[in-house]
């Protein structure tokens, strides 16, 4: 029997510049059934980003690297960029790689774009070790050269189809629960500097964490109906202010994407409207708000701004039946890990779109 693998590739790019070129590469990604990931909306400096940058990457079956007109910010322990020390994460680790480099012509006319938006300044820093790097990537690394968005797609989807039919690679992925193996490990508490991973298998209770909230209340999920089983919990929190973040259900191709890496029957995502639960984001206390990226991690929250703040991750990995996911509970004890899971739900948030009431 052959199992089918959904690879997971990591993007790695400067972001201001690229928006649309990233955007390109996950739309080639998801077409292809794989999973794209990326860093682009972490924020901050610090080890623990470095850690959990090559810990995603070696996560990664294949790393992808879009090459623009910019250097990209620059790490000051480091004195590289991310873009920089994400290719040499990918190197040490021994990934596949796929470099696509943009063309001199579609560089130029975007520095007129950005000279229009005075933006220029973005390409006038850091050129002699942008120019350094660039003709260190020509030179040593099979590229890509694109000069479009089209182009730019068409050649990703390429490399993808010829990097997965390739026999050099032993590729892990992403499967499907009822292909494997049984998880001798699943009850196991890991309790590290008081970061605790949970299994699911403990039950939380999700309206009691709800009902703890005083100031404010935060919840990801893959759309709307991920909050049906507490959804009149959260109706009857009036005074307390709540954030909903859901991934865009009109995109298909990202929905699909998510159901084969969480494993879950395709039809338990539906992405009918549910009439019952919609009445809330018609309450001045509740914002609802959508981004068109994969999530990999839910999230549930409350009063994060404060010193009771409290942070519960649930991560996929590669496990797709929810007993095998670990959870990680945060609070203030735990102060950088805290911050760096802080900031990077309200980076995610202020980047998310208003969300639309459809099909109603």
């Amino acid at each position: 029997m052959i199992i089918l693998k959904r690879l997971q590739v990591f993007i790695s790019s400067t972001y201001e510049d690229l928006k649309e070129e990233r955007q390109a590469a996950v739309e080639a990604i998801l077409k292809m059934n794989h999973i794209p990931a990326g860093m682009e909306l972490f924020t901050g400096e610090s080890k623990e980003q470095l850690v959990i940058i090559n810990k995603w990457i070696d996560d990664s079956d294949i790393f992808l690297l879009i090459l623009g007109g910019r250097y990209g910010t620059i790490h000051s322990s480091t004195g590289k960029s991310y873009v920089h020390m994400e290719l040499e994460m990918a190197m040490s680790l021994k990934k596949p790689i796929m470099i696509f480099v943009m063309k001199e012509s579609l560089i130029n006319t975007k520095k007129i774009e950005a000279i229009q938006a005075n933006k220029i300044y973005l390409y006038e820093k850091d050129i002699e070790i942008y120019n350094d790097f660039k003709v260190s990537i020509l030179n040593s690394r099979l590229v890509v050269l694109f000069d479009s968005i089209e182009s730019l797609k068409s050649e990703i989807l390429a490399s993808l189809n010829m990097l997965q039919n390739s026999s050099e690679y032993d590729f892990v992925g992403w499967v499907k629960d009822n292909h494997t193996a049984s998880d001798s490990t699943s009850n196991i508490q890991i309790n590290t500097s008081n970061v605790i991973l949970k299994n699911r298998l403990e039950c939380y209770d999700y309206n009691d964490i709800i009902h703890k909230a005083k100031e404010e209340l935060f919840i990801s999920g893959v759309n709307l109906m991920s909050f049906i089983t507490y959804s009149s919990t959260i109706k009857g929190l009036n005074h307390i202010k709540t954030r909903l973040l859901v991934m865009n259900d009109s995109n298909s191709e990202l929905i699909n994407a998510f159901r084969s890496m969480k494993g879950d029957n395709a039809n338990s995502f539906s992405t009918d409207p549910l009439k019952g639960f919609y009445l809330p984001s018609k309450l001045d206390n509740i914002e609802i708000r959508e981004i068109d990226s994969i999530m990999p991690t839910l999230f549930m929250a409350f009063d994060m701004g404060t010193e009771n703040g409290y942070i519960k991750a649930e991560h996929f990995f590669n496990a797709s039946n929810s007993t095998q996911r670990p959870h990680i509970e945060l609070t203030r004890e735990n102060e950088k890990w805290y911050n760096i899971y802080y900031e990077h739900l309200e980076k995610v948030w202020n980047r998310a779109k208003p969300w639309k009431l459809r099909g109603i």
